[in-house]
Parts: structure tokens; sequence; C-alpha cells
């Protein structure tokens, strides 16, 4: 008689979401899913696997609790969910720290990594080597949030290093030269401008008028990020993380960030707003122009960012 048992043989070799699905818990949560993530790697116990890359398969399945956001989903904001990105940096963080000779080590590493968040509850690695004989050899782990010891916070993001404009130097021809200067020091940079001194509305009520000011800034930061191909405006949090963790250059747009936040930033000036992001990014420096900015330490719950002037090989 067959066994009801979930994890039954007929189970087994399913693809990772129908091994997650036959081992539901009651009511089910959400799923992240990665599926056939390939990559290079050097890994193995055996002799003639050292000094040659072989591909791994990934395949994880992230159960997380339901996103807390509005009915009918009118709160699509991605920064109120766990990004998909978390899973891929996992396994990069993982495949970073040493080389591993067992799968089971490095499936171990990335559930871990992966049920940090808070939202986290469940995680399913499957890893698979692709170029060990005619199949594919592999191990599968199941492990839930209580077996992540929390203490541990996941690594920091890579701390960036914040760029302030104020209004005359956003039109400086120098802004590609800049921007090839900080690409060699392998750091994130984020570009935050000061809004154009230009005539916009004004208006009775505070809110609204926070809102249209916040929007100032925006309306700077998209020009800015037009006149190099290597910048994006990004409005997010998600966005930023995506952009410091593959150091590509970015211009901030405060707007959304700073109306959405638990804990906002009162001002609508860009200097203000420049040292909220770094308070919030731990960032490793503020590079500015502004007089106002460079004589200061900027003060900082995490860390101590020393402001400064441009180098005189780039002002």
């Amino acid at each position: 008689m067959p066994s009801k048992d979930p994890t039954h043989v007929g189970s087994a070799f399913a693809d990772l979401h129908g091994r997650a699905c036959a081992l539901a818990v009651p009511d089910v949560p959400d799923r992240l899913l990665l599926r056939e993530h390939i990559v290079q790697v050097d890994i193995g116990g055996f002799q003639q696997e050292r000094g040659h890359r072989q591909r791994l398969r990934f395949d994880i399945v992230l159960e997380v609790a339901k996103a807390s956001l509005p009915p009918g989903g009118a709160g699509d904001d991605m920064d109120q969910v766990l990004s998909y990105d978390q899973m891929v940096w996992a396994i990069e963080d993982a495949l970073a720290q040493e080389r591993l000779e067992l799968l089971e080590t490095l499936a171990e590493r990335i559930a871990l990594r992966v049920l940090q968040p808070p939202q986290a509850l469940r995680a399913f690695v499957r890893i698979q080597k692709l170029d060990r004989g005619n199949g594919a050899l592999g191990v599968e782990i199941l492990r839930r949030r209580s077996d992540a010891p929390q203490e541990q916070a996941p690594k920091p993001l890579l701390r960036p290093i914040l760029f302030y404009l104020p209004q005359g130097a956003q039109q400086t021809p120098h802004l590609s030269a800049w921007l090839d200067q900080m690409a060699q020091r392998r750091a994130p940079l984020i570009l935050c401008p000061e809004a154009h001194d230009l005539p916009r509305p004004r208006v009775g009520d505070t809110g609204a008028q926070h809102h249209i000011d916040l929007l100032a800034l925006d309306q700077s930061g998209l020009a800015l990020a037009g006149r190099d191909r290597r910048l994006t405006a990004v409005a997010s949090q998600t966005e930023l993380a995506w952009h410091i963790r593959h150091l590509r250059p970015c211009v901030w747009l405060p707007a959304r960030m700073s109306l959405n936040a638990a804990d906002p930033c009162k001002h609508t000036q860009g200097a203000p707003l420049t040292l909220w992001l770094a308070d919030l990014l731990s960032a490793r420096m503020i590079v500015a122009v502004d007089a106002s900015l460079a004589a200061t330490q900027v003060p900082v719950r995490h860390h101590a960012a020393t402001a400064m002037t441009l180098p005189p090989d780039v002002a």
C-alpha cells in the first residue's frame, strides 16, 4: 500500500518547488523561487577537481511570511517585500568565502544566509554538479528559520561613497572624469544632486509643499542621470542595494524613500537628505563641493564618515 507520507519517493525527484509543495505546512506562506541558476565554481574533494571550474546548478525555494501589502496589491512597493536578489547574493557570498570541498557545506551556508531576513521561514536548497558524469550529482537540504543563528547579521552591503552636488556643480564638464576616477576606487557611487533653482508651485498645505519640493530634487536627479550613460536614476532602497552590490553608479531620487520611510527626513534640501541617506546606508564618506559640508564630521548612528571637498585633480 503506497505511503501517504508527503516525503514519499513519488515527490523525491520532483522539481524543488514541487518538493516544497509536498512538504507544505498549514497556512502555506508565499514562496520565492530561484531555478536553474548556473555558476562555474572550483569545488570538490577529489584531486582532479582542484583548479578546474565546473558547473553548479542552484535551485532555491524560500518560503516567506505573506507580504504585508494592502488588499488588491495597492501598495506595489518593492521595498515592502523580500528581494529575489537575496538568493543570488547568498550564493555569491558563500562562494566568495573560501574554496569548499562539499556541496553540503555550501548548501548549509546558503540556506542560513537566506533565512536571515525576518520575513524568511523555510529554505529549500538544491545544488547539483553538472560536469561529473552523464547526469547531475547533488544535494538538497531543508532548513527552517529556527536553524539560523539570528545573532549573526547578514553580510552588510558595501559602504558606498555619496557625492553631493549643489546646483552649480551639476553642469560641470568634468562629470565623466569624476565617474572615471571613482570607478578606479572599486567603490559604489551614489550621486545626490541639489534641486535646481527653478520656479515651482507654492501651496498652503505643508504636506503637499513638502512633496512638491522633494519632486524638484527628483527632477534634478533625472536631469543629471541623463548626462552620462553609466548613470541610472534610482528611487527605491531595493534598487540602491542592487547598484551598490554591483558597483554601478547611480543618481538618487529621494522623494519616494523620504516620503515612505518609517523615520523620514524632515528636510527637502539635498544636503541634509544626503546626510540622511549616508546614515541609512552606512556610507564610507560624502564627497562634497558645498562648503557647509566640507568642514564637519557627518553625524550618523553607525559610522563616522568624513565629509570632504573634491580632490584637486577632479575639481
